[in-house]
């Protein structure tokens, strides 16, 4: 999004999606607009122009490009778009096999490439939330003249295959709290079991839980911690775009494709998968791809904390 905004600097940017991701990229100023994925416009895609809404052809009547991430093997949105005088429209899933990039951000850009877009480096995407930053630059200023270090878990991910014992994490936990560091863990949509698992793992008084954030809030909270440890996660790429410093744990899903990408971003595996396909990961009662050591974690994280400061000062 940020590419197609630096390349299409004279149009406003209509996002239609998620309302969470939609709300989010709103308030980072990455898009001039949202709509739910629910809502009539994106249905009506599928149909002939003679059966869209008011508000479909208020939308689409001055629009000049389209582009869908996603599959349409019968073609019916691209030639409803076309029949409508919609000539600049890109429909191609990031899952095509006739992708060559291997990371799935730059696959999403590699379909653009008709748009010649002038893909944003990494680095500047960090500052996507530097409002959100700005609301805590006190607080982060004053826990650093404490040498405080706080640092927010994610036990949880999209899916429980893809996430390590509670026992590893509570270890984690309790070590980074004898050496003197606050722990939270955050609990999202998808966390309630894994939360509650690595809670009854923990005494009460070595964290905290926050729970029931939209993205947005959780974007502004993530940028005052000095750490994050989660797995493959939407929070993950969330942490770093933040620009905070991140252990990112993997295990059945390759990192080459999904890990996020950053300068302070450390990938923790266990044993190479052995899994052809997700239904066999679904399946495996071993998951040594997720046999990481609460060690490898705190050694990780040690190295971290100990760049906080210049991390912490620049986000500042």
């Amino acid at each position: 999004m940020r590419s197609l905004k630096q390349s299409f600097s004279q149009n406003a940017l209509l996002w239609i999606g998620k309302t969470e991701i939609g709300d989010l990229l709103l308030n980072a100023g990455e898009v001039n607009r949202t709509m739910a994925l629910e809502g009539y416009v994106f249905s009506d895609l599928y149909r002939g122009h003679d059966q869209w809404s008011d508000v479909t052809h208020d939308i689409l009547r001055d629009c000049s490009h389209i582009v869908c991430w996603l599959g349409n093997p019968d073609g019916d949105i691209a030639k409803n778009l076309r029949d409508y005088g919609i000539q600049s429209v890109i429909i191609q899933s990031p899952h095509d096999v006739s992708l060559t990039n291997r990371h799935f951000s730059d696959r999403y850009l590699e379909i653009l490439l008709d748009w010649e877009i002038q893909a944003v480096d990494c680095s500047h995407m960090r500052e996507m939330f530097s409002r959100s930053k700005a609301e805590f630059r006190q607080e982060s200023v004053s826990l650093l003249a404490l040498n405080r270090r706080r640092i927010m878990i994610q036990p949880g991910s999209g899916s429980p295959h893809k996430c390590t014992d509670s026992s590893v994490l509570a270890s984690v936990v309790l070590q980074l709290v004898e050496k003197g560091h606050e722990c939270t863990i955050v609990e999202g949509p998808a966390d309630e079991k894994a939360v509650s698992y690595l809670c009854a793992a923990l005494p009460s008084n070595t964290y905290q839980v926050i729970r029931n954030m939209s993205l947005s809030s959780v974007a502004r909270c993530v940028s005052s911690f000095d750490l994050f440890i989660g797995h493959d996660s939407g929070l993950a790429h969330l942490a770093v775009a933040c620009d905070v410093p991140s252990i990112v744990l993997f295990g059945p899903t390759d990192p080459d494709q999904w890990a996020p990408q950053g300068r302070h971003v450390a990938v923790i595996q266990g044993e190479p998968c052995e899994c052809h396909d997700w239904s066999s990961v679904q399946r495996c009662a071993h998951k040594r791809c997720l046999n990481i050591s609460a060690g490898s974690v705190v050694v990780q994280a040690e190295r971290w904390l100990s760049l906080s400061d210049d991390v912490k000062l620049r986000r500042c």
